[in-house]
């Protein structure tokens, strides 16, 4: 692959908490771990870019020094797209930022990968296991910290200038904002109403005349008997459509 680029997204890499009270105090920022690995994995490929996103005073003097850089104040999907058009994309695993550019530039995404090289990512699964993914063309690869570290970048590289090219891309488009958050409370079950004189009514609400099952411990049980046992009484009770009917 001819064009090589790491995407780089500069966020809060830790939290200072006050350990009495709990009070947040404050935030560091930079490039999370899994992002220096996705340019580390790119300046293994060959010749490799950086596209960072970061605010103005954010300092990119190391990824200049390892790599021609370019820097996004904002981040737009698409004006990341535009510059990453044709090549192949190595971004860190985390956030939704790899999913949205892979969906700008119409590319197949491959997640959870943790080593690449000669065109063949791995990627971890589940269980140990390990797959391996040919990669021929433009691709974005969201790669995972897995015990890789960026090279140091040359001393003469770091006492320069820094070389960035900024880009002015568009804010961010507008987005739901969340005034409230309440707890979850499952939607009521509709039961008919009650038939009757208003004794026969209030009896009927309050229950008094009901056969109520007393109090059962079952167990010690496995998790496949307990549940069993649980689903039972859910479709005893109502909650649940019995299982044994058929599904139209």
């Amino acid at each position: 692959m001819a064009d090589v680029a790491a995407v780089l997204r500069w966020t809060a890499v830790r939290t200072a908490v006050d350990p009495l009270t709990g009070a947040v105090l404050g935030a560091f920022y930079g490039f999370p771990p899994a992002d220096w690995a996705a340019l580390e994995h790119a300046l293994r490929l060959g010749q490799a870019r950086a596209v960072c996103v970061a605010p103005a005073g954010a300092d990119l003097g190391e990824v200049a020094a390892l790599a021609p850089t370019v820097r996004f104040a904002h981040g737009d999907p698409a004006a990341l797209a535009a510059e990453l058009r044709g090549a192949l994309v190595l971004c860190g695993d985390h956030g939704t930022l790899p999913a949205l550019l892979a969906h700008e530039l119409g590319v197949p995404q491959a997640l959870g990968v943790v080593r690449i090289e000669h065109g063949i990512a791995e990627r971890r699964l589940d269980h140990g296991l390990r797959e391996r993914l040919r990669i021929d063309g433009p691709a974005v690869v969201s790669v995972e910290a897995a015990g890789v570290r960026v090279r140091r970048a040359p001393l003469g590289a770091l006492l320069r200038e820094p070389d960035i090219r900024h880009v002015a891309d568009p804010p961010p488009r507008s987005r739901v904002k969340v005034t409230a958050t309440l707890p979850f409370r499952p939607p009521p079950r509709v039961v008919p109403p009650p038939a009757g004189d208003a004794t026969a009514r209030l009896r009927a609400l309050t229950g008094v005349d009901e056969a109520r099952e007393p109090p059962t411990v079952l167990g010690p049980l496995g998790a496949s008997a307990a549940a069993d046992a649980l689903l039972g009484f859910l479709e005893r009770h109502g909650y649940l459509r019995s299982r044994a009917a058929p599904v139209r």
